[in-house]
């Protein structure tokens, strides 16, 4: 999937449909919120390209904005995937929040887990607030045992981590639930 802000629209037709989506080994690039909606979506092994942009503010773009439903248990997980760009060092954050419309049944949802994170990435605010009013951390965002140079965690409060038991309840099998998608 190539192109740049909003590059691949991940969601649902309607606020109460949980929509399953899986992507393995694909390559999304892009520069703002370029994987966005409220579907729950898997991205299985996949490279998310972060693109260089000609602007002089900080971060350039957002690898995700979810906008999962309150009621959907699954959002986005990301697992076993690479995170890379040729944009400086700490340029982009991994997700911000998206509600549209300042939506209240949305409680975004996102999972980093056992994923490469490049330099690209800002290790201090890797996730910010998209509106006043509903700061990212009450959205549902975490990670478990990424690696790579923008998986440091210098601020601990900004790098929610699940344990072992919180991260067994954010796998393929549940996100997918009882659909297996064609290999």
């Amino acid at each position: 999937f190539l192109g740049h802000q909003d590059t691949l629209y991940a969601d649902t037709r309607g606020l109460a449909t949980f929509a399953r989506q899986y992507y393995r080994r694909c390559h999304i690039e892009g520069d703002v919120d370029f994987v966005f909606g409220r579907a729950t979506a898997v991205f299985d092994r996949c490279e998310l390209r972060a693109l260089t942009r000609d602007v002089s503010f900080l971060p350039y773009g957002f690898v995700f904005a979810p906008s999962t439903a309150a009621a959907n248990p699954h959002g986005y997980l990301a697992t076993r995937c690479r995170v890379t760009g040729e944009a400086p060092d700490g340029s982009y954050g991994l997700a911000r929040p998206w509600r549209p419309s300042s939506d209240p049944t949305a409680v975004p949802m996102l999972t980093v887990r056992e994923t490469w994170i490049g330099p690209v990435a800002d290790t201090t605010a890797p996730y910010v607030n998209m509106s006043s009013g509903y700061p990212w951390q009450e959205a549902r965002f975490g990670e478990y045992r990424n690696s790579g140079p923008g998986a440091a965690i210098p601020v601990p409060e900004n790098r929610p981590q699940l344990t072992p038991e919180q991260a067994a309840e954010r796998t393929v099998r549940t996100h997918l639930g009882d659909w297996r998608p064609p290999r």
